[in-house]
């Protein structure tokens, strides 16, 4: 199994190149995750570690609310466009408000963690400590 850091490396990666496919991605370019702050590589890292241990698996609506949990309880609020120093995002709404786009970002999310944090068989394969 791939350590919890290379996953949440992954993920990052694979968000980061669906942008590249969204119409509404009017923010600036994610970075590269090799220089993003250790802060951000931990967010991620904690997003795949949550999601990898939640029991039972989570579904891609289960994914949605615990980020919205994680981005609100972190300080962040719904915006009309992705803001980060003021921490607004628009995707801070019920999952029914979601465009289909967005919603398979978590598709995506439960994917990666699935197969890779899982083993591909929904059931957790172990983590490892998340050393930045």
């Amino acid at each position: 199994m791939l350590h919890t850091k290379a996953i949440a490396e992954i993920l990052y990666t694979a968000q980061r190149v669906l942008d590249t496919f969204d119409p509404d991605h009017n923010h600036t370019p994610r970075p590269e995750w090799s220089v993003l702050t250790p802060e951000k590589r931990d967010k991620w890292i904690g997003i795949v570690e949550q999601s990898v241990n939640a029991i039972p698996r989570r579904t891609p609506e289960d994914q949605h609310n615990a980020w919205m949990v994680f981005m609100i309880d972190d300080g962040w609020k719904r915006g009309g466009k992705l803001d980060s120093d003021n921490k607004e995002h628009p995707s801070l709404c019920l999952w029914s408000g979601l465009s289909s786009l967005v919603k398979e970002r978590d598709f995506l999310t439960c994917g990666i963690c699935d197969s890779l944090g899982r083993g591909g068989h929904g059931q957790k394969q172990g983590t490892d400590s998340p050393a930045a």
